[in-house]
This record gives C-alpha cells, structure tokens and sequence, in this order.
C-alpha cells in the first residue's frame, strides 16, 4: 500500500565499516524510491542521544537501510540517525529513515 506514495528516488549507500583512519566506508550507491519530508525533528538516536532531524525517508518494507548509512537527495547528502519500523498487523508496513545533514 505505501508503494503508492513512493514517487521520489533516493541514492543510499550502506556503511561498511571503518578504514585505518577510522573514516567511515560505504558499498556503492543504489537508488530506491521513497517519500521525502524535510522538516527539523528532535530525536534520539540508537545510542539514546538527541539529535536533529533535518529530513525523514519514507522506504518500502524490502528496502534495507540502517544507522550509519548515508541517503542523497536532490544533491544533498544526508547520514541515517535512526530507523523505525512502522507495522500494520504485525506485518512490516514501510521504514522511516530519520536522517541529519552530512558535514
């Protein structure tokens, strides 16, 4: 059902780790289609931190997205502070990627 909203492409790029550096790695880019809000929300982060939202992304059930992954839009680059899953009788509806502008 929430395919129907998903008229937006986004590029994402999964953290992989770390190089010796201790920079952040990242697999190569994939695009998947989303529903893009850009409205500031504080929140807290997986480690319970809180942390400003700058924009929220909208993803089907089968996209794969997690803390630390990057998504760009419109040209901008955002980093993945947080991850709901939002279910409707016990099924997995979509997730909501609660994203920060990159520095």
């Amino acid at each position: 059902m929430i395919d129907t909203y998903l008229t937006q492409t986004v590029t994402i790029q999964r953290r992989t780790g770390s190089d010796v550096d201790g920079q952040a790695t990242y697999a190569s880019s994939v695009s998947a289609l989303a529903r893009v809000q850009q409205r500031k929300r504080l929140i807290r982060n997986e480690a319970g931190e809180q942390v400003v939202s700058d924009m929220q992304v909208f993803l089907g059930p089968a996209t794969a997205i997690g803390e630390g992954d990057r998504v760009t839009y419109s040209g901008a680059t955002y980093h993945v502070l947080s991850v709901t899953e939002e279910f409707a009788l016990d099924v997995l509806s979509h997730r909501v990627a609660w994203t920060g502008r990159a520095g």
